[in-house]
């Protein structure tokens, strides 16, 4: 079976296989919307895995263009000034914001989910993963938590992060002197843990 001839044609694709492994959901730009820099929503598909059949979903809307994975749903984080962060319901497949001012969920560095957390550190706050506090979304209570900056990291680039269950892991990176882009980089070893809440 050829599975190409239906699927929806978008120009950037992010996709992303729901919790129980049955669906793909894909939002992407169409090339009017990117030619024109008009980029106020993306078009959304499903993909029914056991069936190979596509079925139209809503606009995705806003102008985020990151796809992460939720208990809840696929969330499509927000990114730019301004423009929110939504929900997609699995069982209606409708999109709802996120809770809280927009300016807290516009630019997102993760989910945490009841049992595992995604962090993507790295696309939410550049390369300042260690210095800046993050947002991540709790889908278990569908509210805002705050990360904060580990101590005495400031001016520290390119670190390295993960998830250790729920938990984020940083660890590394370099001080830079000057700007940030110029001089010499001094490397930092240590490593901080933060503890995820208890739902």
């Amino acid at each position: 079976m050829d599975r190409t001839a239906r699927r929806p044609a978008a120009a950037h694709v992010r996709p992303l296989r729901r919790a129980g492994g049955d669906q793909l959901v894909l939002t992407g730009s169409s090339h009017a919307a990117l030619e024109s820099s008009e980029d106020s929503g993306k078009l959304a598909a499903r993909l029914d895995l056991a069936s190979s059949e596509w079925t139209a979903l809503p606009n995705a809307p806003g102008q985020g263009y990151q796809l992460l994975p939720t208990d809840r749903g696929p969330l499509l984080n927000g990114h730019f000034i301004n423009s929110p962060s939504w929900i997609l319901n699995p069982d209606s497949w409708t999109w709802s914001p996120l809770p809280g001012p927009t300016s807290e969920h516009n630019n997102l560095s993760g989910v945490l989910d009841r049992d595992r957390a995604t962090y993507d550190i790295a696309n939410s706050v550049g390369q300042m993963a260690s210095t800046t506090r993050l947002v991540v979304y709790d889908s278990v209570t569908a509210a805002l938590v705050t990360i904060p900056a580990p101590p005495g990291r400031e001016d520290v680039y390119d670190d390295s992060s993960t998830a250790l269950g729920r938990d984020l892991f940083v660890f590394g990176g370099q001080r830079w002197t000057g700007d940030g882009l110029t001089g010499d980089g001094e490397l930092v070893g240590d490593a901080h843990l933060w503890t995820a809440p208890v739902d």
